[in-house]
């Protein structure tokens, strides 16, 4: 972003070890940090968390890395929550019910506030229309009264839900939508 001087994760670096070699190149100098936090078995977020400190989080998903690891999908999303205790915005895909039901029922920090997208009339964004072409994936979404539409340069479901999870960000920032629609369209694989 030509606005915002951000600090990413290098790679994958979401680990006990690869978390604290990513904040550790954070500077006064960058205004926006965003890490990947992941982890294997119970227990480990809670670290994490200190180490990263957000103060805004995107709950991605509750993939099977790990399965072993936990009791069932329930225990883990509960386990991947603890990142989340003390930021004050998350986003979170609301047609997954697993993270949904146990972000309501969670007990969070009561000042979060929750941003969700999805297809139900519950979503703060309500997707309302998921096109593929060729070249991507075309969204018609709604906010509040307003349709808004963007353009996805990838026809992945990883990388299609990675950009509406950053969308709904976006939003929740009060950036305007066309510089949103724009950059999302000049979007390039990081491979």
């Amino acid at each position: 972003s030509p606005d915002t001087n951000i600090i990413r994760s290098p790679k994958s670096y979401n680990s006990q070890v690869g978390v604290p070699l990513s904040v550790f190149n954070l500077s006064a100098a960058h205004n926006l940090a965003i890490f990947e936090a992941g982890i294997s078995q119970p227990g480990e977020m809670t670290s994490l968390e200190k180490i990263i400190q957000p103060t805004a989080g995107i709950f991605t998903n509750v993939g099977a890395a790990h399965d072993e690891n936990f009791i069932d999908h329930r225990q883990k999303a509960a386990e991947k929550l603890q990142l989340f205790v003390n930021c004050q915005k998350l986003i979170f895909c609301s047609d997954d019910y697993e993270i949904g039901s146990k972000i309501i029922s969670s007990g969070l920090n009561k000042k979060l506030n929750l941003f969700s997208w999805g297809s139900g009339n519950d979503a703060w964004l309500q997707v309302l229309e998921t096109v593929q072409t060729d070249h991507g994936t075309k969204i018609r979404a709604k906010r509040e009264k307003e349709t808004l539409d963007i353009f996805i340069p990838f026809t992945d479901k990883a990388s299609v839900e990675n950009i509406v999870h950053c969308w709904t960000y976006m939003l929740s920032e009060g950036i305007d939508h066309t510089v949103i629609a724009d950059r999302i369209k000049r979007l390039t694989s990081i491979q």
